[in-house]
């Protein structure tokens, strides 16, 4: 069993989300044209909700600003979690599911060079796609609105998610 401990501590007062000391932790800012915006908990100081605006202070100084109103979601990813055994530490993650256009694909980087292939409920592959990054984002944008099944293969680790795509 691998243990997954409190990496962060978020503390809210008076509209401003302080993040304290985070160790490999990151912050999705997912907008509704489907950009997304990473940020390493690390290189944040505050986060700041003002005006209609999600105001993201770094550490160096810099901020960068978010229209709430043009904001699909904020995530972040490596929550901390309970106990698991070793051979599910290592799973294939995939979001926002459902998904429009794109779907993005984390993986560990052991797992890395393997395919990523989309089938469609009739069993055939309609996107085959070699993983290169941990982080990878997946265009959909040729398919139509449906369920798929995505299966990632690397050597003897097979992993098949469901994925609903939507326009």
């Amino acid at each position: 069993m691998r243990k997954h401990f409190l990496k962060s501590i978020l503390v809210v007062a008076t509209s401003v989300l302080y993040i304290l000391p985070a160790f490999a932790q990151n912050l999705y800012v997912r907008n509704t044209d489907d950009t997304q915006d990473i940020y390493t908990l690390s290189s944040i100081s505050k986060l700041s909700f003002s005006d209609g605006n999600v105001t993201v202070h770094k550490t160096d100084n810099s901020t960068a600003v978010h229209a709430i109103n043009e904001i699909r979601y904020i995530s972040f990813i490596n929550f901390i979690g309970i106990d698991m055994p070793d051979e599910q530490a290592n799973m294939l993650t995939v979001y926002p599911n459902p998904a429009n256009n794109l779907l993005n694909i984390i993986l560990p980087s052991d797992k890395l060079g393997g395919e990523m292939q989309v089938f469609g409920i009739d069993g055939k592959t309609l996107i085959s796609h070699k993983i290169t990054n941990s982080q990878t984002t997946l265009d959909l944008n040729a398919l139509p609105q449906g369920i798929y099944l995505c299966r990632y293969v690397h050597g003897t680790y097979t992993e098949t998610v469901k994925v609903i795509k939507q326009n």
